[in-house]
């Protein structure tokens, strides 16, 4: 061996070495954690609002880092002279790799001044933080209600007995039908009434409510004492007559007697947000007995796009309880999990084991109480209803009403869903300019049961496809082959060009792109292509000659050739012949 094979040899012998070095260092390297959250959104609704009333505070993140987070936000209210007015740490949620999570609390503006505040989100997750976001929201002033103090300016709705309440003419909700500051305790459970006695057995205290939607609230009394009472008639009073409806069977109470008054509220969908006391009186002759409850109208509108909850709460005196329900109307979709965070206030229970819980929930967080409930499977446009009571049947009231949802969490499922019914195969297509050929398309059907359909192509620009749309039915678990035709523009260039056919069935969507290839005439087929066209010449020139021939023997005339037509096609055939070689 001389000595550049040598040399040689031993610089592939190092360089070998460290290649092999180097590969044992790169599999040695492992990934770092790196927790890291995005803001996405925090915003206020209503962005305007009043004194006594709940509004919610939105916060949307995105766990952009590589690790699950747990994530805790936490909002500073401060006023316009920049004390802080108040502090809410809301409850953590661990949120997955790349997934979105909203965390919905709500907050009372209580008896706050007017003017505007300012709110700053910070979350927490990981020992990190997020950058501080801010938003601003107005207290505005509301013109309170008569002297009257039933804090209507509409005549109230009156039910005789037994008869649902007459119709009264329609008016405009005026801001005085709202309550700026809430009567601090309710009319006494019994009251004098006639010759007997009246006691509210059931009553509600609260009925929270949306713009454009109906509810009830029903009433029982008790005739407690020992004469008759006769007549007896229901008015109600405080929300605008077009919006309820009473119906009761009150025409007398022996003594020991029980009724219902059941009143029915149309909410219409432009109705002010806040907060509506709803006075029901009882008359016979000139005495009455009275309670109320306030109708409170949340600022969420028809068309929201997310889960809302509302509350109520119902005293039942005879049996000593206050009965709370939640409503949650789901109109958010790809959720995967909903949570729904209850922090009962003490003056209603202080301990978990004072409370009857209808749905138990699924963590005790606090035992002073903080409970959550999840809900891992709510469909797109379902309502639930939670529901618990609590001993006491409480004459001070203002806790009910104060009292906003800690909190509500929504976790989505940003994974696109399997298709039910998909496009399983498209058969290519290659055409010439101007030319038209078929595809095929075949759609699949996972479903047991057979599923509606509906197939809109949307072609590339100039180009042709039949049919446009059709509609059909598939089998269960079935393929169904569609067949269309499809023509090239005349001038269309070579290249590949997309066709987009829509499935829609149920309320979903499946988009597939289809190439479509213009290509041009292989290096076999020019002799042929030149054949053709040769041939066209051909018999377009006898087809001349034969014109003239029959334009001759018509008009007895002599024929006379056109030497530009000839010299056209002659010159037509020359530049054929010198492109074929």
């Amino acid at each position: 061996m001389n000595m550049k094979s040598f040399v040689f040899c031993c610089v592939i012998f190092i360089l070998s070495a460290s290649m092999v070095s180097g590969a044992g260092t790169i599999a040695s390297v492992s990934v770092n954690s790196y927790p890291l959250s995005e803001v996405l959104n925090f915003s206020v609704d209503p962005a305007f609002t009043s004194q006594n009333t709940i509004i919610d505070f939105t916060i949307t993140l995105r766990n952009i880092g590589n690790q699950p987070i747990n994530a805790t936000p936490r909002i500073n209210i401060t006023g316009s002279g920049g004390g802080l007015v108040a502090s809410l740490v809301l409850t953590p949620i661990e949120i997955a790799v790349g997934d979105d999570a909203t965390f919905i609390s709500s907050w009372n503006t209580g008896s706050n001044q007017v003017g505007i505040y300012t709110a700053d989100m910070i979350v927490g997750y990981e020992g990190k933080t997020t950058d501080v976001v801010q938003t601003s929201f107005t207290i505005q002033a509301v013109t309170p209600p008569p002297s009257g103090g039933s804090g209507s300016t509409t005549p109230p709705v009156t039910s005789a007995p037994g008869t649902p309440a007459a119709e009264t003419p329609e008016s405009v909700t005026p801001p005085a039908e709202l309550l700026p500051v809430l009567p601090p305790l309710l009319p006494p459970v019994e009251q004098p009434l006639g010759e007997g006695r009246i006691r509210f057995v059931k009553y509600p205290i609260i009925e929270e409510t949306r713009p454009g939607e109906t509810t009830t609230a029903d009433i029982v009394v008790s005739n407690i004492g020992e004469a008759e009472i006769t007549p007896v008639d229901v008015i109600v009073s405080g929300v605008p007559n077009e919006w309820v409806e009473v119906m009761s069977d009150t025409a007398g109470l022996g003594p020991g007697d029980t009724r219902s008054i059941n009143m029915g509220f149309s909410i219409p969908a432009g109705a002010f947000p806040g907060n509506y006391r709803v006075t029901t009186t009882l008359t016979s002759g000139e005495s009455e007995a009275m309670t109320f409850f306030i109708l409170r109208v949340k600022p969420y509108p028809a068309e929201l796009e997310r889960p809302s909850v509302t509350r109520r709460v119902v005293v039942d005196s005879e049996k000593g309880v206050s009965i709370v329900g939640l409503k949650v109307e789901n109109a958010g979709r790809f959720i995967q999990r909903l949570d729904i965070v209850e922090e009962i206030p003490k003056d209603v229970a202080s301990h978990v084991n004072q409370v009857d819980f209808g749905v138990p929930p699924t963590e005790i967080i606090e035992a002073d109480p903080v409970v959550r409930w999840q809900m891992d499977d709510i469909d797109f446009f379902e309502t639930r209803t939670l529901s618990y009571e609590v001993s006491g049947a409480f004459e001070e009231y203002s806790t009910f009403v104060d009292w906003p949802l800690r909190q509500m969490n929504i976790l989505y499922d940003i994974s696109p869903p399997e298709e039910i019914v998909e496009i399983s195969r498209v058969q290519a297509l290659t055409l010439l300019p101007g030319d038209t050929g078929n595809l095929s398309i075949t759609l699949f059907n996972r479903a047991i049961v057979p599923i509606s359909t509906g197939l809109v192509v949307d072609p590339p620009t100039g180009w042709r496809i039949d049919p446009a749309n059709l509609s059909m039915v598939l089998g269960p678990e079935s393929e169904s082959t569609l067949n269309f035709t499809v023509t090239a523009p005349v001038r269309a260039t070579l290249g590949v060009y997309t066709a987009t056919f829509r499935l829609v069935y149920n309320d979903r969507e499946a988009v597939k792109d289809v190439s479509l290839f213009v290509g041009a005439p292989s290096s076999d087929e020019f002799p042929l292509v030149i054949f053709v066209l040769g041939a066209v010449l051909v018999l377009t020139f006898i087809g001349i000659y034969s014109l003239g021939r029959r334009i001759y023997k018509g008009r007895r005339k002599k024929t006379v050739y056109r030497e530009d037509v000839v010299s056209t096609v002659q010159r037509i055939k020359d530049e054929m012949m010198k492109g074929g070689k």
